[in-house]
């Protein structure tokens, strides 16, 4: 005769789940599978949110770290403003203009009219310095939907 199963506990495959993510040596992967945990997870959705925040900022690429912030922007719809916060420093720590600029367009929508508009001038201006002319382009055409939407002074 065998041991009986031990019973697992509602929250055992949480923490089982991010052990095995915590292994997950490569940045942009490790975001991706906490995003998706997180989509899993109501209540405890700002817990992932925040350790994949988290794990974005640890991106050394900023490519990277820029697509990790941009896969994370739409679940930060019912975020925190601490979350927001850290989301948007993330993104005000990349130091090329193309991707800090990318980063903040995508968290843009997430955030207040007020703060929203601040955002979008900081990208607007990022996207302005950037010095390769296809890039630029880019960037302001990524831009361009939010600004219809914003106010006549950012134009």
């Amino acid at each position: 005769m065998g041991d009986a199963p031990t019973p697992i506990g509602p929250d055992s495959w949480v923490e089982e789940r991010l052990a095995k993510i915590d292994g997950i040596a490569d940045g942009t992967e490790k975001v991706k599978a906490l995003l998706d945990l997180a989509s899993e997870l109501l209540p405890s959705r700002a817990e992932v949110l925040e350790q994949a925040l988290d794990a974005a900022q640890a991106i050394q690429n900023e490519s990277d770290r820029r697509d990790a912030l941009i896969a994370i922007a739409p679940q930060l719809s019912e975020a925190t403003p601490e979350l927001l916060q850290q989301a948007l420093d993330a993104a005000q720590s990349i130091q090329y203009e193309s991707d800090r600029s990318y980063a903040l367009i995508a968290i843009a929508p997430q955030l207040s009219k007020a703060d929203r508009l601040a955002v979008l001038k900081q990208a607007l201006d990022d996207a302005q310095a950037i010095q390769n002319q296809d890039y630029r382009r880019d960037a302001l055409i990524a831009i361009a939907p939010q600004l219809s939407e914003a106010t006549p002074e950012l134009l």
